[in-house]
């Protein structure tokens, strides 16, 4: 077979010729290998700097370095601390967890978990780090000409600051990034309601915000898709279990009536 495919070509001895070259070069590096090894210099003994300490790794056993990884799983976060400077306010490791539970854990939908946890780890990116990034030419919000970061396009901008004006209305309470960031740490119904709002109308920009990535936006896109989400939260909450005080929440939820609130917009 591979006779015939030689015959049929004309240059076949050139090929040949290539491959024979090809494999040359790879073997004898091969056979340089053991050479190679020869020059490393054993006597440089690889250090790890701890705790003031300095350790000699290659005389440390498999304890040492699970105590390294255990010791790490005990460190909070770098973010906590970034978020803490942002926010301008100090937030123990209980708040911490507290704000976990009830941005993040509370939910049933994946894709608003996921969301919050990555936000709150900085997972998500905004202009400004993208531009960091290389990966956009202009930090400026697409809608509001100014400069985009995570708290501008979920508390700033013109589009979401409008929605925010009208939920704060409704709910009666004065909202800043604090309290749409961290939310409200009691586990009761109320709260938990408020909570999932302020996830809904934050993942809902979200979704526009990477829209504008690869298209033109405007406010309305960011109404009909808040609307949209809003239409499929009232379904889910009148058809499903979704919350352990399920009844009280739902009754909560439907006195807000934000569908029909957004509607007017």
């Amino acid at each position: 077979m591979l006779r015939n495919t030689l015959c049929e070509k004309r240059n076949w001895i050139i090929e040949y010729k290539q491959i024979r070259d090809i494999m040359t070069r790879i073997t004898s590096k091969l056979t340089e290998l053991p050479k190679y090894a020869m020059y490393v210099n054993v006597k440089n003994k690889v250090r790890l700097c701890s705790k003031n300490r300095t350790y000699v790794l290659e005389c440390q056993k498999s304890k040492f370095f699970y105590s390294l990884i255990k010791e790490k799983n005990g460190v909070r976060s770098y973010t906590e601390k970034r978020w803490s400077k942002l926010v301008d306010k100090v937030i123990d490791c209980d708040q911490w967890r507290r704000v976990y539970m009830n941005r993040v854990h509370v939910f049933s939908d994946n894709k608003l978990r996921e969301f919050m946890y990555k936000l709150f780890h900085n997972l998500i990116p905004c202009r400004v780090m993208l531009v960091r990034w290389k990966k956009q030419t202009s930090e400026m919000c697409p809608i509001c000409k100014c400069k985009e970061t995570i708290e501008h396009i979920y508390f700033d901008c013109e589009c979401i600051k409008n929605v925010w004006n009208i939920i704060g209305n409704k709910l009666d309470i004065d909202l800043n990034w604090d309290k749409i960031f961290l939310g409200y740490l009691q586990d009761i119904p109320v709260h938990r309601v408020r909570n999932l709002i302020f996830t809904i109308v934050m993942y809902a920009k979200y979704k526009l915000w990477a829209k504008s990535l690869c298209e033109n936006v405007t406010p309305y896109d960011f109404n009909r898709i808040l609307m949209n989400d809003l239409s499929k939260w009232d379904f889910a909450i009148d058809n499903t279990t979704f919350d352990k005080d399920h009844s009280v929440f739902r009754v909560i939820w439907k006195s807000y009536n934000l569908s029909n609130i957004m509607m007017t917009m």
